[in-house]
C-alpha cells in the first residue's frame, strides 16, 4: 500500500537558501497515532525548521507525547476543531512556508522535499495532495483508502481547494484566506462550527481559480477508521458540512475540488433524490393524492435505484485492482455510506436553513474561550500513569475547558 514512495525526487536543499518550513499538526485525543506522525516528521529528508503540535483540549496524553517528541506545543483551552487549531499554530509559526498534516497521518521521508520542491519550482502558492495508502492492510481501512482515491483520481494538476492533512503553502497564501474559515453559532455555546474548512480555505485563498498544485500520489499514509460505526459517523458528518459549505458558497460546488470536479454535490443530490422520491410516493399514497399502485411502482423503482447506487463505486474498485471477493464484501458498506451521506446532507440542509451556520459572524480569531497557551517542551518518562495524568491537569493546564466547550471530534 505504500505506493506513495514511487514519485520523482525534487531536490530543494541544493540551493543556497534552505526553505524554513513550519509543520503544524492539530491533535485531539491523538495519543494512539501522534507519536508515529512526529517520528515520520523527524525523518524527513528536508528537515522542518519547526514542528508545532496544537493540542485541541485533549483529555489524554497527547500534549505530553508531543513534548516528549521534541515538538513545540500549544494547548487550546477549549475544543474548537482542527481549523481553529491550525490557525493557532500558524499564528506562532516563524517559517516562510507552512506545512499541515493531521495527527493520524504518517509522512514518508520525501514528503516535505517533494511538496516544497514543487511549490518552489513551479512558483505556486500552495500544493496539496491525497493519501498514498493506509497504515494497515485491514479490509475497512483499505476500502476507505480506495474510495477516496476514486473521488480524487480524475483531478487535474491544478485545482481550487486544499486538503489540510497534506498541504504545503506559502505564508502569503495562508494570509490571503485569513486562515481556515471559522463560523460560530447564533445561539447557545460559542464553539466554532467546523468541517470542510480545508476546502473552503483553498477556495478563498485561490479566489475560486484552479491555481493550487495537486499531487496525485504524495507520501502521506493515513490511519483510517477501524469500525463501521466510526466510518459511517464520519461520512455523515462530512456530508453535513459539505452541504453547509456548498449552500453558503454555491460556487464551490462547480469548482474542480478535492471531491473530483464538483462531483461531491452531484453525488449528494443523486443519493438524496432516490430515497426522497420513494418517501414522497408513499406519503402521497397515504393521503390519496395518487393511486396506491402508482405509488407502489414509484416506491419499488426507487428501492431498485437505491440498491444500484453503489454500482459506480464498485466498478471503480474493480478498476483499481480489487477482486470479486473484496467487491462483494464492499457492497453493503458502500450502500450504508450512501445512506449516511443522505442523512448528513439532510442534516446540513436543516442546519443551514435554521441559521446554524452564520457566515455574517465568520471570524479568523478565536473567542476568549479558545485562547491558546504555549507549553514547555518537557514530558515525564511515563505517559500513561494515572498520577502523571493528574499532574498534567494540575501543572500544564491553565484551566479546564469552559462548560459546554468540549466537543466530540469525529476526526
Amino acid at each position: 500500500m505504500i505506493a506513495a514512495a514511487l514519485f520523482e525526487r525534487v531536490v530543494v536543499r541544493g540551493t543556497d537558501v534552505v526553505p524554513r518550513v513550519s509543520v503544524i499538526v492539530p491533535a485531539f485525543n491523538a495519543e494512539a497515532t501522534l507519536g508515529a506522525c512526529l517520528d515520520s516528521l523527524h525523518r524527513q529528508t528536508l528537515h522542518p525548521f519547526e514542528i508545532i503540535v496544537v493540542d485541541d483540549a485533549s483529555t489524554d496524553t497527547t500534549l505530553w507525547i508531543a513534548a516528549a517528541k521534541g515538538a513545540q506545543t500549544l494547548r487550546m483551552l477549549g475544543n474548537g476543531g482542527p481549523g481553529l487549531a491550525r490557525n493557532a499554530g500558524a499564528a506562532v509559526a516563524t517559517g516562510d512556508i507552512l506545512a499541515f498534516i493531521d495527527s493520524d497521518c504518517v509522512a514518508l521521508p520525501d514528503w516535505l522535499e517533494y511538496m516544497v520542491g514543487m511549490l518552489t519550482r513551479e512558483q505556486l502558492g500552495a500544493v496539496t495532495g491525497g493519501y498514498g495508502g493506509t497504515l494497515t492492510g485491514a479490509f475497512l481501512p483499505r476500502l476507505q483508502d480506495l474510495a477516496l482515491r476514486l473521488r480524487q483520481r480524475s483531478l487535474p494538476n491544478r485545482i481550487a481547494s486544499t486538503i489540510s492533512s497534506n498541504l504545503v503553502c506559502r505564508r502569503e497564501f495562508f494570509d490571503a484566506a485569513q486562515g481556515f474559515p471559522l463560523y460560530f453559532r447564533r445561539w447557545g455555546d460559542r464553539r466554532p462550527v467546523w468541517g470542510n474548512e480545508d476546502e473552503e480555505f483553498g477556495f478563498l485563498a485561490a479566489q475560486g481559480r484552479n491555481v493550487i498544485g495537486w499531487v496525485d500520489r504524495s507520501a502521506v499514509l493515513h490511519e483510517y477508521r477501524t469500525t463501521l460505526r466510526g466510518y459511517l459517523r464520519q461520512q455523515t458528518f462530512y456530508a453535513e458540512r459539505i452541504v453547509m459549505s456548498y449552500l453558503w458558497r454555491p460556487a464551490m460546488a462547480a469548482t474542480k475540488t478535492n471531491y473530483s470536479r464538483g462531483s461531491g454535490m452531484r453525488d449528494l443530490v443523486v443519493t438524496g433524490l432516490v430515497p426522497a422520491t420513494g418517501a414522497a410516493a408513499m406519503l402521497a399514497a397515504s393521503t390519496a393524492s395518487i393511486h396506491t399502485p402508482v405509488a407502489l411502482a414509484v416506491f419499488g423503482a426507487c428501492v431498485v435505484a437505491y440498491l444500484a447506487l453503489p454500482i459506480g463505486t464498485l466498478r471503480g474498485l474493480r478498476s483499481l485492482g480489487s477482486d470479486a471477493k473484496f467487491i462483494a464484501k464492499a457492497y453493503p458498506i458502500v450502500l450504508a455510506v450512501k445512506a449516511a451521506w443522505f442523512v448528513g446532507a439532510l442534516r446540513g440542509l436543516i442546519f443551514s436553513l435554521g441559521g446554524f451556520k452564520n457566515g455574517n459572524t465568520q471570524r479568523r480569531v478565536a473567542p476568549a474561550a479558545f485562547v491558546v497557551e504555549a507549553r514547555p517542551a518537557a514530558a515525564p518518562d511515563v505517559l500513561r500513569d494515572g498520577s502523571v495524568q493528574r499532574g498534567m491537569q494540575a501543572l500544564l493546564l491553565l484551566g479546564q475547558p469552559q462548560s459546554g466547550t468540549e466537543g466530540t471530534d469525529p476526526r
